[in-house]
């Protein structure tokens, strides 16, 4: 079986806390929707911005979360949601400070409109002039002003923003220099790359983590918890994915034409499939084991644009999913399967504009005849309204974690979220890497065991 590499890097000290429990669910968005069973239990409560939330909103010493963004674009047009999110109260972060990698002198005209685009800043009266020294968001430039920035005591975590490839430098500094990390992360970064990150983390005691996996392990979260109850639906035995993007949408996913190796459909696309799929898992308990490409089409360049793949898990477990470019219109869908139930998921990859979640529940007949034939006996459409956005939970996520880590350190049993959520990237990069020498090797299945030695 195969056994995360992220336990040896969090665990060595520790040896009996390498039984990581599945990561349990921290806050929830607000629905009026139960589960679709009729004696499910029901909802935990959704007060995000009630009692426990406002509690849960300050980080420790009273004050909320304070954000460092390093990044490079400046231009207006480029509008960066996760950064507006912060500006939401259920976020528990502010932002603190900009630092920009390109330019000095140059792009300062620009600055005050990129400022005014981004609703953190506005939507709390703060003023923000860049030749203020008083101002509340400070902006700095180039590689020194972001040497000033990790110096900062103020500053709790970094949030980087920076061009597939030339995240390491910022993130490892960032977390010798004692501060959490989230990563914009279009492309899955590297598996060597990312165990030198957790290595540092762990000595630092401060957490990494990529903005795609904070999203998705809300989605995963609130899937399970409104519909997915395995009390109620069953056994899970496997996962069928679909996501086929059309060219025009590539930016939605963070990706910009032309394509090229690196923004492949199993690197840029085949990862919100698997990394959904293996925090469901974690959450019943089972491991990637296997991973294999049935088809695969390339382009011009040389780029995947079309495959099929199966990733094998403990327990009899499997995700079967199929990527790829297309000209027509983009189709996203995502289906649990239990022996006598089916859950079905829209929008898993690419959040619907209003941030709806429409689920479908269909209950199955029993195989009484033996031949694997089932009747669809009934079906249910659930959706799940309101509440706050993905990338507004994502950092309130990632300021809980944090915390958690500053209070305990990483190897107490209740920083076991944050380890299970390192695990499950490193199977998600495991995963990949496998997949792409399924394509070398003609589609043979590859054992993750043996990329992991």
């Amino acid at each position: 079986m195969f056994e995360s590499p992220t336990v040896d890097v969090f665990c060595q000290s520790n040896p009996q806390m390498a039984g990581t429990a599945p990561f349990q669910s921290t806050s929830a968005a607000p629905s009026s929707v139960a589960p679709h069973h009729h004696h499910a239990k029901p909802p935990v409560s959704t007060d995000v911005d009630g009692a426990a939330g406002k509690a849960a909103n300050k980080y420790v010493g009273g004050v909320n979360f304070k954000i460092g963004i390093v990044m490079q674009r400046t231009s207006g047009k480029h509008k960066y949601r996760n950064i507006r999110a912060i500006a939401t109260r259920a976020s528990s972060c502010d932002i603190g400070e900009f630092v920009f990698l390109n330019e000095t002198e140059d792009i300062q005209p620009q600055l005050p409109e990129f400022l005014r685009s981004h609703r953190s800043l506005a939507s709390r009266g703060k003023k923000v002039r860049i030749d203020d020294a008083t101002t509340d968001v400070k902006v700095s430039y180039g590689d020194e002003g972001y040497e000033r920035m990790l110096q900062r005591p103020d500053i709790h975590g970094i949030y980087v923003v920076v061009p597939p490839g030339s995240e390491q430098t910022y993130i490892l500094k960032a977390l010798d220099a004692k501060k959490h990390v989230l990563v914009k992360d279009t492309v899955s970064t590297y598996l060597g790359e990312f165990m030198e990150q957790m290595e540092h983390a762990k000595k630092s005691d401060k957490f990494i983590q990529f903005s795609t996996m904070f999203i998705h392990q809300y989605r995963v979260q609130r899937f399970m918890d409104r519909v997915v109850r395995e009390e109620y639906f069953g056994r899970i035995h496997s996962i069928q994915a679909s996501l086929l993007l059309n060219y025009q949408d590539v930016r939605k996913v963070g990706v910009t034409l032309p394509l090229n190796s690196q923004t492949g459909c199993i690197r840029a696309l085949g990862r919100y499939c698997i990394l959904f799929s293996a925090l469901t898992f974690s959450r019943v308990g089972s491991t990637a084991v296997s991973a294999q490409v049935h088809t695969y089409e390339k382009g011009q360049n040389g780029e995947l644009t079309h495959a099929t793949c199966t990733i094998r898990f403990t327990k009899d477990r499997e995700l079967n999913f199929t990527v790829g470019y297309t000209n027509f219109s983009t189709r996203q869908s995502i289906a649990v399967k239990a022996d006598t139930s089916i859950a079905t998921m829209e929008d898993f990859a690419i959040e619907h504009p209003d941030g709806l979640a429409s689920y479908r529940v269909y209950e199955k007949s029993a195989d009484d005849d033996g031949d694997g034939k089932r009747t669809i006996l009934s079906g249910e459409a659930i959706d799940v309204a309101g509440g706050p956005r993905q990338d507004t939970m994502m950092w309130r996520t990632f300021a809980q974690l944090g915390s958690t880590i500053d209070e305990h350190g990483w190897d107490h049993s209740k920083s076991s979220q944050c380890k299970e959520l390192a695990n499950v990237a490193v199977q998600t990069k495991l995963i990949l890497l496998a997949l792409l020498n399924s394509v070398e090797m003609g589609g043979k299945e590859i054992q993750l065991s043996a990329m992991s030695g």
